[in-house]
Formats: C-alpha cells, sequence, structure tokens
C-alpha cells in the first residue's frame, strides 16, 4: 500500500489580492469571474490572483524592505496577477512614495498588459524596464489557506489586502477573468446564500472578515493587527453534504462551510 504523503498532490503556490475601495455605501471589493474552462474555481466569484510564476525571483524587491509572512515571490506573484488579470498596478516609481498614478498605469497598460497575459514579455523586465517597485508598504498580509489533502489539484495561497490606487481603473481581462465587479460584502454574502452568486469556501470566509469594516482604513487597520493561521480544511461528507471544517483558532465567524449540499 502506498504511503499517503507519497501519493499526496503538491499544492501549487499562488497569490491574491482582495481589492478594496470606499464606496457610496460603504466598503466595497473588487471581484472578477473566471471563464467556466479556466479551473476549479470556473463560475465562481473570486478575487484577482494565480500562480507564483518562476520569473517572480527575478523581480528585485526594494533595498530596506521588510516583509512579514511569505516569501517576496508571493507578495510580487500578487502584484503580477493583480496587474495582469484586474488592470491595476500596485508598483511605485523609484523614489516616490505614492502607488503609480492613473494616467501612467493606463500608458503600461497599453504597453505591457496584453503581452504579459500572453507570456511574451516577462514581468521582470517590464519592472525593470520602466524603474518599478512593487508597493509592498501598501499591502497588507491578510490570509493562508492550502487545499486539502485529499483533492488532486491543490494550492498553496496567500491572500493580501490592498486599498485601490487612487485614480486607477480596475476590469477584468476578457481572458480568463470574463466578467467583474464591485460589491459591498454584505451583498456578495447575500447572492452566494440566494444561490445567485458561487463562492468558494475560503473567498467566502475572507469575505466575511471584510464585512466587519466599515471604510478601507478600517478594514487595513484591522488587517494588520490580524495573526495570519494557515488554514488548510478537512472535508467532511455525510447525509447533508461536503462540510469544509477550518480550525477553531484561524479568526473566521465560522469553523465550517459547506461546499456542496445534499
Amino acid at each position: 500500500m502506498a504511503d499517503a504523503a507519497q501519493t499526496l498532490a503538491p499544492a501549487r503556490a499562488s497569490a491574491t489580492v482582495m481589492l478594496v475601495r470606499d464606496g457610496a455605501n460603504g466598503l466595497e471589493i473588487f471581484m472578477v469571474k473566471r471563464d467556466r474552462m479556466v479551473d476549479l474555481a470556473s463560475g465562481a466569484l473570486i478575487f484577482p490572483g494565480g500562480k507564483v510564476d518562476a520569473d517572480d525571483a527575478n523581480v528585485e524587491v526594494p533595498w530596506g524592505t521588510s516583509l512579514s509572512g511569505p516569501e517576496p515571490q508571493y507578495w510580487i506573484a500578487a502584484v503580477r496577477e493583480t496587474f495582469e488579470e484586474a488592470g491595476v498596478l500596485i508598483a511605485q516609481r523609484e523614489g516616490v512614495v505614492d502607488v503609480i498614478e492613473e494616467a501612467g498605469a493606463r500608458v503600461l497598460e497599453d504597453q505591457y498588459r496584453k503581452a504579459l497575459n500572453a507570456k511574451t514579455a516577462q514581468f521582470s523586465s517590464f519592472m525593470q524596464a520602466e524603474a518599478l517597485a512593487p508597493a509592498f508598504d501598501h499591502m497588507v498580509h491578510f490570509a493562508h489557506w492550502i487545499s486539502p489533502e485529499t483533492l488532486a489539484k491543490r494550492f498553496d495561497t496567500h491572500f493580501f489586502l490592498v486599498a485601490m490606487p487612487e485614480g486607477q481603473i480596475a476590469e477584468h481581462d476578457g481572458q480568463e477573468a470574463v466578467a467583474s465587479v464591485w460589491m459591498r460584502p454584505a451583498d456578495l454574502l447575500a447572492d452566494a446564500d440566494a444561490g445567485r452568486e458561487f463562492l468558494v469556501p475560503a473567498t467566502r470566509l475572507n469575505i466575511e472578515l471584510l464585512a466587519d469594516s466599515a471604510t478601507v482604513a478600517d478594514a487595513m487597520r484591522d488587517a494588520r493587527g490580524r495573526t495570519v493561521t494557515t488554514v488548510m480544511p478537512k472535508l467532511v461528507k455525510d447525509a447533508s453534504g461536503v462540510r469544509a471544517v477550518i480550525p477553531v483558532n484561524a479568526g473566521y465567524r465560522t469553523t465550517e462551510v459547506y461546499v456542496k449540499r445534499g
């Protein structure tokens, strides 16, 4: 009989960004919907993100940067994926504290975004050519989830909270992400409960945490005060359906959420 450790599918390193802004009626989150042929989350509303790329290690980390949490490649992958999927660039010009302005982001998007999505350009080369650096100070490590051991396709995902850069515009790429929307956490949860939208467990539980914050400033402050606990759910199947059970100390509103009912 094969040893369980030998048959366990590897968890692919990945990163995702929870972009938030202050809307007319409170905090809003930017969500995308993937093409139904793309991955396991097809058809679900999710945060922009994806797998860590080998080239992410080639992006220069600004001198003197001190990151708490995962390795720099996760942070860089989060920046890259947000630019590729949402057109939002969480980066700074050399010697400038603020995130790059909208006009500059638009020019860079026109020049590079399609090439990066088509894999005909490298993110590290783009950043170097434009004298850009990841704006890590504008990102907060929010959560860490690893797919259950029983799944054939698994991810080791770090979540980052980012205030939407002033003036920039978030919009889906029209390839992997076929739709996008800004919504309040409470509305996202209500749509999921009513069956109008589908949220995977990690997405849902992190949205529930954001629902406790009235403004972006509140969300960023609360996130900086959280202790990130690694979550690897255990799937439990019974007559009521399939539930994902998570650790009590993870800090979520619940310790289990249904993946499938019935």
